[in-house]
């Protein structure tokens, strides 16, 4: 999430001065995307103003002039206030390239220290940036959600918008600490946040919030930043970086250390009765990670890597805990599911039931509009369901809006 940029000294076009001030990086709502194409109908000579109406030094102007001739420029920004010197940075285009230029105040004058086109999102469309004034508070994400900050002047993002201008294409956020400007938070389209946080990454949904994190380090050097090598999902982030990923809410488990060696048989739910995973061949190997979310019925629901491809919910026998490992229980979430009455759905549409929902979403089967269903755990993304499916009782997950209660 990303806050209204404030009023600042930097003159920039009229155009952005509309968009900028949106607060959700989502689509536009009705009254906004008006706005924008009330302008496009009756102030065409407003939004086409020249880059010469972009103010900056002389001194910028003209070095950007002699090292990118036929770039426009989209936007310029002045960060004032750091203990080295001021900053500017001046975002440039030309066709479906983008170009980030930093300067910064040396010798009474501004000399080029920055030249990069993996730090800014890349394409033909419109972009632009916003800054964040010292002393108006900014909003972030992190695991507990939304939060502000104080902005100490430092503080940018980069976007894109979309081919017809009605939501944000791409966003990058970035703070400035030390003499180094580090990247603070990326998305890819409307979907998913990605925070770079104390050698980890969280993963944000517009829609549902935090999604979940994995144990990883990139690169967060504006210098050195290339958008395009970074994890979108935490589906590309397990596939590049490994790990366990770390889940909220009633999806969250922990790691357990099992003992060495061992190799156990894996089945869709807690019991030989159900399906086994794999197409019957399904087996864990406790020489890897594993994931423990609780224990029902003598067995426990674990997750794991199949291959570095894909992972997979499943359950094996709970004496292959070791001794005194502590799981929580889930017999009542079972109880209430299949000897209850209140957690029975039906799906609303055809969809696949998936043992991977949070890196592959690999299909175990496939169901019809209308099949019965028993709901054993919900959050806002995922619905984990008890189904009849080819034969045999199979427990796996849907997305939670296929499923009406």
């Amino acid at each position: 999430m990303y806050a209204n940029r404030g009023e600042g000294a930097t003159k920039i076009k009229m155009k952005m001065k509309i968009i900028i001030k949106i607060k959700k990086r989502e689509r536009l709502p009705a009254l906004a995307a008006a706005v924008v194409m009330i302008l496009l109908l009756f102030c065409p000579a407003a939004l086409a103003e020249e880059t010469a109406d972009i103010a900056m030094p002389e001194q910028v102007r003209e070095d950007i002039d002699a090292r990118w001739a036929g770039y426009t420029i989209e936007s310029y920004i002045e960060l004032a206030g750091a203990p080295e010197g001021d900053y500017g940075f001046a975002l440039l285009h030309r066709g479906d390239t983008r170009v980030l230029a930093g300067y910064r105040e040396e010798n009474g004058g501004m000399s080029c220290w920055l030249e990069s086109k993996g730090a800014v999102p890349q394409g033909e469309t419109e972009g632009g940036m916003w800054m964040y004034p010292e002393g108006e508070t900014y909003t972030v994400w992190d695991e507990n959600g939304e939060r502000s900050v104080l902005s100490d002047g430092l503080a940018f993002s980069v976007y894109t918008l979309d081919e017809i201008g009605e939501a944000y294409d791409g966003i990058v956020q970035y703070q400035g600490q030390d003499g180094v400007f580090r990247l603070t938070q990326y998305t890819d389209g409307v979907v998913n946040t990605v925070v770079p946080w104390n050698g980890e990454l969280q993963f944000h949904s517009n829609s549902v919030g935090y999604m979940g994190k994995l144990k990883g380090e990139v690169e967060t050097d504006i210098r050195f930043v290339d958008l395009d090598a970074l994890p979108k999902t935490m589906g590309e982030a397990w596939k590049r970086l490994g790990g366990a990923p770390e889940l909220p809410g009633v999806f969250a488990a922990q790691t357990v250390a099992f003992e060495k060696g061992r190799k156990y048989p894996v089945y869709t739910g807690p019991g030989e009765a159900y399906a086994r995973s794999g197409g019957g061949k399904a087996t864990v190997s406790t020489n890897d990670w594993i994931e423990v979310f609780g224990q029902a019925r003598g067995w426990i629901m674990i997750q794991y890597a199949v291959n570095d491809q894909r992972c997979r919910v499943g359950w094996i026998e709970a004496s292959a805990l070791p001794d005194g490992a502590r799981v929580k229980s889930m017999d009542g979430v079972f109880a209430e599911a299949f000897e209850g009455t209140g957690s029975v759905g039906t799906l609303t549409e055809n969809c696949e039931l998936t043992d991977d929902p949070f890196i592959s979403g690999a299909t175990i089967a496939s169901l019809p509009k209308g099949t019965a269903v028993r709901l054993i755990l919900c959050d806002d993304v995922w619905a984990y369901i008890g189904v009849e499916a080819e034969g045999r009782t199979m427990l796996g997950f849907v997305p939670e809006f296929y499923v009406a209660r």
